[in-house]
């Protein structure tokens, strides 16, 4: 038997290499290192994620549902979280659509979490900031860079405030490049926007749509009385 300082006696495994023995030390310890190693990744997975600091420690147990309709939803949301592994190979994508207080963000962050408890790295953007980013660069090459490394590689991508800011040319191409590229590379993206059905069509166009009809998407309206109030 050895004794550890921290957890007692313990009885080490017997490890030889070659002529040399060797003693296990401390499983707990050895237990207690790993937990904490996970942690750290994880606290380095949340801090590049994007997730605003306000759900940082939300999740899909916090997302009270105020009817049926939500309900449904939220236990979607979190079967397609759950069962990620088997989804993105084939890059099955989503748009939440809904008011604003209805919990569009909250589920989006929700299913980001998740992700990061399972070593699947996921990142939350408004598209607000993407395109102050990319205006911001000063070569078109620059700009493709962005585009490959930051927004085409992630495995999972959550774009907030999709509607808002595609007024320009700019705004729809560069939205459209995202998307597609995601879309050749079987990237799933979830939209979160504020327009329904009609008007999100008119302003991004029916082909980014599309695209999320594919491999079992779909469109989920939010289409209850803010939680704000």
């Amino acid at each position: 038997m050895k004794t550890c300082k921290i957890h007692g006696e313990y009885k080490p495994q017997k490890i030889c290499f070659g002529n040399s023995v060797l003693y296990s030390s401390c499983p707990k310890c050895a237990d207690d290192y790993a937990k904490e190693e996970k942690k750290e990744k994880r606290r380095e997975l949340l801090k590049r994620s994007g997730v605003p600091i306000r759900f940082e420690n939300k999740g899909f147990d916090s997302f009270v549902t105020s009817n049926k309709k939500a309900e449904e939803i939220k236990l979607t949301m979190k079967k397609y979280a759950d069962n990620f592994k088997g989804i993105k190979p084939h890059g099955t994508s989503l748009i939440l659509s809904g008011n604003p207080g209805t919990g569009k963000t909250h589920l989006g962050c929700s299913i980001v979490l998740n992700l990061l408890d399972q070593g699947e790295m996921a990142l939350y953007r408004s598209f607000y900031d993407i395109v102050a980013e990319m205006r911001n660069m000063f070569s078109s090459d620059e700009k493709d860079v962005l585009i490959i490394g930051k927004y085409l590689n992630v495995r999972l991508l959550i774009l907030d405030e999709v509607g808002v800011q595609c007024s320009s040319d700019f705004e729809k191409d560069l939205l459209f490049r995202i998307i597609n590229s995601r879309y050749e590379n079987k990237r799933p993206t979830i939209l979160l926007t504020n327009l329904n059905y009609g008007d999100l069509e008119k302003v991004i166009g029916q082909r980014i749509i599309d695209r999320f009809n594919e491999k079992k998407g779909g469109f989920y309206t939010f289409d209850w009385e803010s939680y704000r109030k």
